[in-house]
């Protein structure tokens, strides 16, 4: 079968290229024929190039109306397509998709992918737009995925329909090492981007420290927050415990990781967090580290079968320091079987399974 994906922005802006790779890429090994149409963007081009995985690349113009304009009418030129994958509502992703099935003729199925709930993301301002737009692909979409298990939930409830749950996945299982040279505390590891929206993840772990006093803690990420987490690191006197890494690059995540005993994932519970899939947990489990988890949506639904999770009571201290407690009995010992059934290629035999109606 010919898949197109539908995305805009950048690897660095959201997580649906990181799905449209995943699921794309292991299409192409199932034998299938994927291409990925998004905006010309400097760092995509640069990133991607005209094929990769086996992926091809389609460039479309960048910017308000332009970028609408030219999906439309690259789809329009494409023949034999089955299906259009959307990642999203938006009106730089959907609507091209649309105008192309229902105003220009093309024959394809529309399928729309839901990783968040984009309306939660946005400004108030934004959110009636964004809610009409998400209204509109669940109306018109021939079939509806959710990243997340709660978000299908409540579309069903909101709008009657049967959306197909595909979370995330794992690329492969990382071969991380151990460098022995970090060994003599302790240490967890966050990565994440250091903005306002993520500020209290950070604050949760920077509260937790004064009372393990064995622990050293890993920030990887950038963003505004970064000189903002930097000074109450000074002013709470962590400076020994804390260390910012700043952005790490894909290519020298492995070393990073082999610097940690364990992973940690805080998540305050709230709409936005039940509604997605974060895509950090798969990488987390890739590694085989010990993961420290809060009980929130979907976390808890794909860690719940990796042996070494310890999960904790969301804005819960001391149950936290428990949980690091547990991860230092545990080791990065995780079955073959996690990772095959946590794969993209698992994943893309379910996706193919939903869209063409196999799946009950």
């Amino acid at each position: 079968m010919k898949f197109v994906f539908i995305n805009t922005g950048t690897i660095s802006q959201n997580a649906g290229i990181v799905r449209c790779l995943g699921l794309g890429t292991a299409l192409v090994q199932l034998g299938h024929d994927v291409s990925i149409m998004i905006n010309d963007d400097a760092q995509n081009v640069q990133a991607y190039g005209e094929v990769l995985n086996g992926i091809r690349f389609i460039y479309t113009k960048s910017g308000s109306g332009r970028e609408q304009i030219s999906k439309t009418l690259h789809l329009a030129k494409l023949s034999e397509v089955d299906y259009v994958h959307c990642m999203g509502a938006g009106s730089s992703i959907f609507l091209p998709a649309l105008i192309a099935k229902k105003l220009l003729g093309k024959k394809f199925k529309l399928v729309v992918d839901f990783e968040d709930r984009q309306s939660l993301l946005v400004p108030p301002v934004l959110e009636k737009r964004i809610l009409y737009y998400e209204k509109l692909a669940v109306k018109y979409a021939d079939k509806v995925i959710c990243a997340s298990n709660e978000l299908a939930l409540l579309y069903k409830e909101l709008y009657g329909i049967r959306a197909g749950y595909l979370p995330f996945a794992i690329d492969a299982r990382r071969q991380i090492g151990r460098n022995v040279a970090t060994a003599d505390r302790f240490t967890i590891g966050y990565l994440g981007n250091l903005i306002q929206p993520y500020r209290e993840q950070v604050d949760f772990l920077l509260a937790t420290l004064p009372d393990m006093n064995d622990l050293q803690l890993i920030i990887a990420g950038k963003g505004e927050m970064l000189p903002v987490f930097q000074q109450e690191v000074k002013r709470m006197g962590l400076e020994d415990k804390v260390q910012f890494a700043g952005f790490v690059p894909d290519e020298k995540l492995n070393q990073l990781f082999g610097e940690l005993d364990a992973c940690v994932f805080y998540l305050p519970d709230i709409p936005v967090n039940r509604y997605r899939c974060p895509n950090k947990a798969f990488m987390y489990a890739s590694t085989g580290l010990p993961v420290v988890a809060s009980k929130v949506g979907e976390v808890v639904r794909v860690l719940q079968d990796y042996p070494n999770a310890a999960f904790f009571d969301n804005d819960n201290p001391a149950d936290f320091i428990n949980a690091v407690a547990k991860a230092k009995t545990q080791h990065a010992e995780v079955p073959d079987a996690f990772y095959e059934k946590n794969s993209w290629v698992a994943r893309a035999k379910v996706y193919v399974d939903f869209i063409t109606g196999k799946q009950a």
